[in-house]
């Protein structure tokens, strides 16, 4: 299918043409060319990647009319605005107009969850007659008095959360923001909600049949951030993980120096791994650029090779579509450095170069985001060269 204002489609490398042969089962082509919203319009950001499979488990992603959906003081509600998408394709979640005040919300029971287990809870949401929104985790066992996490549709910042969820605002274009909240559940069941607010910290709500926001797109899934849309209609979906990789044979191997360069956006959590991201390697325990959290950490980029690293002194920050450029050169006589933002590590020494020009080099093999750029060099392209590279 061809949409225009999505970039229309990319030909397929393997026939010249946009036609993706298939074999017995669906093939799934990168992600190329894909686009994000930059604040100000919809930009390329380069290759969408997600390295982690996703499963949603909200079975009807868009229809919120269906029964799955319990509701409280809503109107009949019905699928009659026009979505983040374009189309007709979402919700306007408005109270019953049955006079007086109450609670306007609509939600999901969950059971089967794992304990101590990330979750991320996501919707895309905008402001209508109402600017205030909360995403309530309800019965999980994460905090007493099960407290409301709010946002404020109106100027796409959050408001109150509770201890123990993390809470996220993005900013889609065209007024819609995507709310997530990030819990690790003490009990394997609980209920999700989206309800109407007045206010930062006010939920009672006018019953006169005009209090509104506009709802689309909810996602359950396992992990520490919300991961790109996967939609429902009547049963939970997985898309798969998604892998990129260069054989040995196209990639300018050179046993005696390399060097690499990556940039792009990235979404991340401080989970406290020492693999929050894995931007580029050749093999465990080879050449490898990665992401680290672990310990007093919050984003450092390290470039390792034959057991010896380097690290970058100034972190990335976690949070949504983070822009880096990073490069490093390894060289076998010695230097291992890596560089950020144009500044470039103290170079470290040792660890013996290993062959891997007939070994596959893997692309976010830990990753969430767009890739926008990789470059390679069969040669030490020195430390003023990572810098310039990673500018």
């Amino acid at each position: 299918m061809y949409r225009s204002d999505l970039g229309g489609m990319v030909n397929n490398p393997d026939t010249g043409t946009t036609y993706v042969p298939t074999t017995g089962s669906a093939v799934f082509l990168p992600r190329r060319n894909a686009y994000y919203y930059n604040g100000t319009s919809y930009v390329k950001g380069g290759l969408r990647l997600e390295s982690a499979a996703a499963t949603n488990l909200i079975t009807y992603s868009q229809d919120f009319t269906d029964a799955v959906w319990t509701k409280n003081d809503t109107a009949t509600l019905a699928i009659d605005a026009t979505g983040p998408d374009g189309e007709t394709s979402a919700v306007t979640l408005v109270d019953s107009g049955a006079t007086g005040t109450g609670a306007v919300w609509v939600n999901e029971d969950f059971t089967g969850l794992t304990a101590a287990t990330d979750y991320t809870f996501s919707a895309f949401l905008k402001a209508d007659q109402l600017s205030w929104v909360s995403l309530d985790v309800v019965s999980f066992g994460i905090a007493a008095g099960n407290p409301p996490i709010y946002f404020d549709l109106g100027s796409g910042v959050v408001g109150t959360g509770a201890a123990g969820v993390t809470q996220n605002i993005e900013d889609v274009g065209n007024g819609w923001y995507r709310c997530s909240v990030t819990f690790a559940p003490v009990n394997t069941f609980g209920t999700l909600r989206i309800r109407l607010a007045n206010a930062d910290g006010d939920l009672t709500i006018d019953l006169d049949g005009t209090s509104s926001i506009l709802i689309y797109g909810a996602q359950f899934e396992a992990g520490s951030v919300a991961s790109s849309l996967v939609v429902t209609n009547g049963a939970t979906v997985t898309r798969a993980a998604e892998t990129i990789s260069i054989a040995g044979a196209k990639m300018p191997f050179n046993l005696a120096a390399m060097s690499h360069k990556f940039s792009g956006l990235i979404t991340y959590a401080d989970t406290g791994s020492s693999e929050e991201a894995a931007f580029g390697r050749y093999a465990p325990g080879g050449q490898e650029f990665r992401l680290r959290a672990s310990g007093a950490a919050t984003g450092t980029v390290r470039l390792s090779s034959g057991g010896t690293q380097s690290d970058t002194v100034v972190e990335y920050t976690p949070g949504i579509n983070v822009a880096f450029s990073i490069s490093g050169r390894t060289v076998s006589s010695g230097d291992i450095q890596v560089a950020k933002d144009g500044t470039a590590a103290v170079a470290s020494t040792g660890g013996a170069a290993t062959d891997y020009s007939a070994t596959a080099f893997t692309l976010g093999r830990i990753f969430n985001g767009f890739l926008s750029e990789y470059v390679c060099w069969g040669q030490d392209i020195a430390e003023a060269g990572i810098e310039e590279a990673s500018t």
